[in-house]
């Protein structure tokens, strides 16, 4: 699962073949970058293609080489099972701590940053990507597992490991065999995704009966502004979105995370500027568009105002 962390963000410490400069979006394109870079018995473990990879070990210095600090944005669909090890990790703005056990789901969009990942982490698990995720879902509903920018972290009970990484090995003993076709590799999604969707339901039904009101629309809340806050800045359209009022959905958000609900929306859209800022080369008026700012020197003097420079600075930084 190593590779498989790898593969959940944007690096620029990854460089290219000739070691000259950063490479930007951490994505399938980057699938045969990464197997250049792993010995033949390194290999044994992982299946990297341009529709799946499945790795039951991931060597350190791959993880070493793609890990970094900086916010990024998923791309694809991935579940990661950690078999040892752990740290912490930030999904759409909220730290999960990561222990032998967890199970770490995230969509496409999703923004992810490594915060700490401790030296003996070993993971198994896949990543699926958009095109493939969409064909094993045509015929199946999967209201859980199929959503944007979406990132959870579920401890699994006990045991759990030995069928999650007997799944994944036995994925990869078959595509080994030479069965790549679209229905096999269909199939292999959609037998991934069936069990993804029947643990986050069970993980649903529990955390209803547990948690609090509060603590369901603060959920909630953090989902949906992790999802909209392109388009939308304004505390008052996530509270109607709720179906409560915009006091007391801030009286909500203070009390179960200390930050008032705005700081929340700006520390969402600051994230995605940055994703976008380091990783494309979009001029600024148009992630000002994408963002929904009405000009870029609105943008930039918001930008400037939460991350403590400007919008070019940050991008030469």
């Amino acid at each position: 699962m190593d590779k498989i962390v790898s593969f959940t963000y944007k690096f620029d410490a990854m460089k290219n073949a000739e070691g000259k400069k950063p490479l930007g979006r951490m994505g399938f394109d980057l699938v045969d970058s990464i197997g250049r870079m792993m010995s033949e018995g390194e290999k044994e473990n992982i299946y990297l293609s341009k529709k799946i990879v499945l790795t039951l070990h991931t060597p350190h210095h791959i993880l070493d080489t793609l890990l970094s600090g900086l916010p990024s944005s998923v791309e694809g669909y991935r579940i990661l099972f950690v078999r040892r090890g752990g740290g912490t990790i930030r999904m759409n703005f909220r730290d999960y701590t990561v222990e032998q056990g967890s199970l770490l789901y995230m969509t496409d969009g999703c923004i992810v940053e490594s915060i700490h990942i401790s030296s003996d982490l070993d993971v198994c698990g896949t990543v699926l990507s958009e095109e493939l995720v969409s064909l094993a879902s045509r015929f199946e509903e999967r209201p859980l597992v199929v959503r944007k920018r979406y990132g959870h972290c579920i401890p699994l009970c006990e045991g759990a490991e030995g069928w999650f990484s007997s799944l994944i090995g036995t994925s990869i003993w078959l595509l080994r065999q030479g069965r790549t076709s679209s229905r096999t590799l269909t199939d292999i999604a959609s037998l991934l995704l069936d069990t993804l969707e029947d643990i986050l339901k069970e993980k649903e039904e529990d955390k209803v009966s547990s948690e609090g009101r509060s603590s369901e629309i603060f959920r909630r809340f953090t989902d949906l502004v992790a999802a909209e806050c392109r388009s939308h800045r304004d505390v008052g359209y996530y509270a109607s979105r709720l179906c409560i009022t915009p006091r007391y959905l801030g009286h909500i958000v203070y009390s179960e995370s200390g930050e008032y609900a705005k700081d929340w929306i700006d520390k969402a859209v600051v994230s995605q500027a940055k994703v976008m800022l380091k990783y494309s080369s979009l001029p600024v008026g148009v992630i000002s568009e994408e963002l929904g700012f009405p000009a870029p020197s609105f943008f930039c003097k918001y930008f400037r105002s939460h991350a403590g420079m400007t919008p070019l600075q940050y991008r030469k930084s």
